[in-house]
């Protein structure tokens, strides 16, 4: 259902409704969140990870090099693969590689986590977003998630809603709940597509835990929220590829005991199941 139309960014952060599309939102939502970027301009690193995407790769790019909100640099790091994947990417954005705006990293096969942490060793920008090679953003997601972030002071974190697609079997959900501690050690309802927060939680915490080959993004966001909780905003801003023919995701790849288990060994409270 469409707010009202003097629904602002604060009262959505507040008040925090069932989530809907940023398409559907009422202007000064968007108004205020574009005053709140243009008065701190923080510059946003997009860390991407890639390994055998050449089909989906572009997509991804695109959708982050066309934000609304454009960000400093959308890092791309190739995990190994086989496909010709940064040749592709070189080819089709040559201006922002250029202009540094798209960089492209390779490294021998290591996993996610090396990947990403790459990305963040290379980082430059006052805030991290995350975004997967098979997955896309709605051009206006870093004005809402960044902006959402600006909206708390002192806020170290902020997530959006997110929507999920099942390809192979048909469906399509929403990701997104207000955000409970407690639930969270339960289950990851903060799609790290949807995440984002300040650079200096990686040098005070560190980045992805290299041990782990799948939940990796559940870890990460349980000790990034443990001291400060994220800003949360009720609006879809994205779109996360669950599940699809050929694409081989990690949660189909990768077994959930050891990783389970590696987790609840660090945090000490985290229940039998994810």
């Amino acid at each position: 259902m469409v707010g009202s139309r003097g629904e602002t960014l604060g009262a959505l952060i507040e008040t925090c409704p069932a989530p809907r599309s940023c398409r559907d939102l009422q202007e000064v939502a968007r108004a205020e969140a574009l005053a709140l970027l243009g008065q701190q301009r923080p510059e946003v690193s997009v860390i991407l990870p890639t390994w055998n995407r050449a089909h989906t790769v572009v997509t991804a790019v695109a959708s982050a090099l066309l934000q609304s909100y454009a960000p400093k640099e959308v890092i791309v790091i190739d995990d190994g693969s086989r496909d010709a994947t940064l040749e592709l990417l070189q080819q089709r954005f040559p201006e922002p590689v250029a202009a540094g705006r798209l960089v492209l990293l390779g490294q021998e096969n290591a996993g996610v986590s090396a990947a990403r942490n790459a990305g963040l060793a290379r980082a430059q920008g006052d805030v991290i977003a995350y975004l997967d090679s098979d997955n896309y953003w709605e051009a206006d997601h870093l004005l809402y998630a960044v902006g959402g972030l600006l909206a708390v002071p002192g806020a170290q974190s902020a997530y959006t809603a997110i929507c999920r697609h099942n390809l192979s079997q048909g469906w399509s959900d929403v990701l997104f709940q207000s955000f409970d501690r407690v639930a969270l050690t339960e289950e990851n309802f903060i799609d790290l597509n949807s995440f984002v927060h300040r650079r200096a939680l990686v040098e005070t915490l560190g980045g992805f835990d290299t041990a782990l080959t799948r939940l990796v993004d559940w870890d990460l966001i349980l000790r990034y929220t443990a001291l400060s909780d994220p800003v949360t905003l009720p609006v879809i801003t994205g779109h996360h590829v669950v599940d699809s023919l050929g694409l081989d995701n990690i949660s189909t790849r990768e077994a959930l005991g050891p990783n389970l288990a590696h987790i609840r060994a660090k945090q000490g409270s985290i229940p039998e199941g994810p």
